[in-house]
C-alpha cells in the first residue's frame, strides 16, 4: 500500500510490521502529511510510544522529514527565483560571466562535467579576492582550502553559450564556511549546475585547520 493512500481522517489505524521495515519512517511521514495537508499545528499532534529512547528516535525522524520537506520547498523556490538573468544576479553578490568554448565540449557533444568545476573555481576566486584572502595569506599564512564540493547537474550545455557563475555564503561556522554556487545559462535562461563548496580555514605554516579570523569573518558576513 502506498503510504500516501492512508486516510488519517477515517478512524483508528494500525501499522503492524516486523523490526526494521519502516514503521518509524511511516509514522514520521504521516505526521508531516497531517500537518501539511490538513493545516494542523505541530503542537496539536500527539504521538505516544513505549520508551524515552523510542520517543527520541521518533522525534529525530520527524524533524528529519520536516528538514527534507523544507529543503524540497527551498529548491523549488530557487528554480522560480532564477527564471531570469536579472534575478540570478540579484541573488549572488559575486557573478562572473564566462563564454562557453567549443573545446569545452566532450565526445558526447556537451560541456564536460569537469568544466563546471573550473568555472565555479573562477567565481570563488573572485569571492576570495573581495575578502582580501590573498593579503591575509601573505601576512599570516592562513587561507582557504576546499574540503568538499557537492554538485547537482540540471541541464547539459553546449557551444555557443555564455554562462553566469554566482558565488555567495550559505553558512558560516567557526573554522569553515559553506558556499552556494550556481551556473546560469544565457541561452536556456535556466540553472545548469548547483553546487555547495565547503571551505576550511587552514594554517599553511602549522599545517592544520584554524579558526576563521574575526576580521575575515566580518568581511564574509558583509559580502553575504
Amino acid at each position: 500500500m502506498n503510504i500516501n493512500d492512508i486516510d488519517l481522517n477515517n478512524g483508528f489505524k494500525m501499522i503492524e510490521a516486523s523490526a526494521g521495515t519502516g514503521k518509524t519512517f511511516t509514522l514520521s511521514h504521516l505526521a508531516l502529511k497531517k500537518i501539511i495537508e490538513d493545516n494542523v499545528e505541530p503542537d496539536k499532534v500527539l504521538i505516544i510510544t513505549y520508551t524515552r529512547k523510542a520517543a527520541n528516535e521518533l522525534r529525530e525522524k520527524i524533524i528529519e522529514r520536516f528538514n527534507l520537506f523544507k529543503q524540497y520547498i527551498q529548491n523549488n523556490e530557487k528554480k522560480m527565483k532564477f527564471d531570469s538573468l536579472e534575478a540570478f544576479k540579484n541573488h549572488f553578490p559575486i557573478v562572473v560571466e564566462i563564454p562557453v568554448a567549443w573545446g569545452e565540449m566532450d565526445s558526447m557533444q556537451h560541456v564536460n562535467h569537469t568544466v563546471y568545476l573550473k568555472w565555479m573555481e573562477t567565481a570563488r576566486f573572485e569571492f576570495f579576492e573581495m575578502l582580501g584572502m590573498t593579503e591575509l595569506m601573505q601576512e599570516t599564512g592562513v587561507g582557504n582550502i576546499l574540503k568538499s564540493i557537492e554538485c547537482r547537474y540540471r541541464i547539459p550545455l553546449t557551444h555557443p553559450d555564455t554562462v553566469s557563475v554566482g558565488a555567495k555564503l550559505a553558512e558560516l561556522r567557526e573554522d569553515e564556511y559553506l558556499m552556494e554556487q550556481s551556473v546560469f545559462s544565457h541561452k536556456h535562461l535556466a540553472i545548469a549546475v548547483e553546487a555547495k563548496p565547503l571551505m576550511v580555514m587552514y594554517d599553511y605554516q602549522k599545517l592544520c585547520k584554524t579558526l576563521i579570523p574575526p576580521q575575515l569573518k566580518q568581511r564574509i558576513l558583509d559580502l553575504s
